[in-house]
């Protein structure tokens, strides 16, 4: 009954008068209620929530009447092929289309009257409530993708940037680690060092590409789920801001693995001596802007407007469990978890080897934490 009464509030346009959130209350200094604050936040996002989804709603029903023109207009071009087929005697009392058009003219589809109107409803509504009773600004609106971090087109062409510089880095090291080393003759000092680099940093760099591949995965999730229409926000009880969309999970794998490939590349110029630095410091660098990332993933323009709540909240519910009640994404999150066995090791052992400080040590003086763990 509920869904039924939102439903016919929002074709009417009665929905309107619910939706005049205040100003927000004024700089009131350290006297402020935090409360007012708060509550004025959740209703913008509530204002904010609705408007995508009325938004969403009004183009599947564009999607709707366009499949219904196109359905139309094939079936015409469908009868006007047969009749042009027929020929002889018969061609006129064989003729298809004059016969089943008269028929098909009459339904529902063909003219989506009450499809008009529920479009003519829903502009009313948001007119009303959003857009100071102008339709015509209301249309214009409601026919925009809203997207969180830019319009779509802004962000493929980041993601594509981004992709670019990591094809690009990806071949330069392979360049470097497999040409190279196979053309120019390395000093059997180098040698040793590069096999306690294998040994020592290859685990930051693995957890950094496993890093990379989640939000891979998160993304490639979303994007099967939202294609099956399935409503995983409701099913993990999220509000939109507490998870990463796809579009923003692909920008978050794509500078992980660039950060990764850029930190291997100096990592490999270093033990090469090509570059006279410190190869242990690329490494460390890496372990703290991820964990940069994974801590403050409301940080950055890519990420407008996310925050870790829904993430932290469920890593939180499944460490405490059973003192804490378990819900379906605590329990999805904890299957993950439990399922990443050797990035949970690499993850060990990078803290341990950039904390405890042996980083700073002699290559050759390394390995207290690949020995403890």
């Amino acid at each position: 009954e509920a869904q039924g009464g939102s439903r016919q509030r929002l074709a009417d346009g009665s929905f309107a008068g619910s939706l005049q959130i205040p100003s927000p209350p004024p700089d009131e200094g350290d006297s402020r209620p935090p409360s007012r604050l708060r509550n004025w936040e959740e209703m913008a996002h509530g204002r904010d929530s609705l408007q995508r989804a009325v938004s969403s709603l009004y183009r599947e029903l564009q999607h709707l009447r366009n499949y219904c023109i196109l359905n139309y207009t094939g079936l015409v071009k469908i009868l006007k092929k047969h009749d042009k087929r027929v020929t002889g005697a018969g061609r006129k009392r064989l003729a298809a289309k004059p016969l089943l058009m008269a028929h098909v003219n009459t339904l529902s589809f063909v003219a989506h009257d009450e499809l008009k109107r529920i479009e003519a409803q829903i502009e009313r509504g948001y007119a009303a409530a959003f857009c100071d009773a102008n339709v015509q600004v209301a249309r214009a609106e409601l026919l925009v993708r809203r997207e969180r971090g830019g319009s779509a087109t802004q962000r493929g062409l980041a993601l594509g940037l981004r992709l670019g510089v990591a094809a690009v880095l990806a071949t330069w090291l392979f360049w470097d680690l497999v040409v190279d080393t196979r053309v120019l003759p390395l000093p059997s000092a180098r040698k040793a060092d590069l096999q306690y680099a294998v040994i020592f940093h290859l685990p930051v760099y693995r957890l950094s590409l496993a890093v990379a591949s989640c939000f891979y995965l998160w993304a490639a999730a979303c994007s099967v789920w939202k294609r099956a229409r399935v409503n995983y926000l409701f099913l993990f009880e999220l509000r939109d801001d507490e998870v990463l969309d796809p579009g923003a999970a692909l920008a978050l794998g794509t500078q992980q693995l660039t950060l990764c490939l850029l930190s291997l590349l100096l990592f490999s110029k270093c033990m090469l001596s090509e570059l006279d630095l410190d190869a242990s410091l690329f490494p460390v660098l890496l372990f703290l802007s991820m964990a940069f990332t994974l801590t403050t993933p409301h940080l950055g323009w890519w990420r407008r407007g996310y925050t870790a709540s829904g993430f932290l909240r469920a890593l939180a519910a499944f460490f405490s469990t059973p003192f804490s009640p378990v819900s379906l994404w605590s329990s999805f999150v904890g299957d993950i978890v439990t399922s990443l066995v050797r990035p949970l090791v690499d993850l060990a052992y990078s803290s341990c080897y950039v904390f405890s400080g042996e980083w700073l040590r002699r290559p050759d003086r390394q390995g207290s934490c690949h020995a403890a763990i």
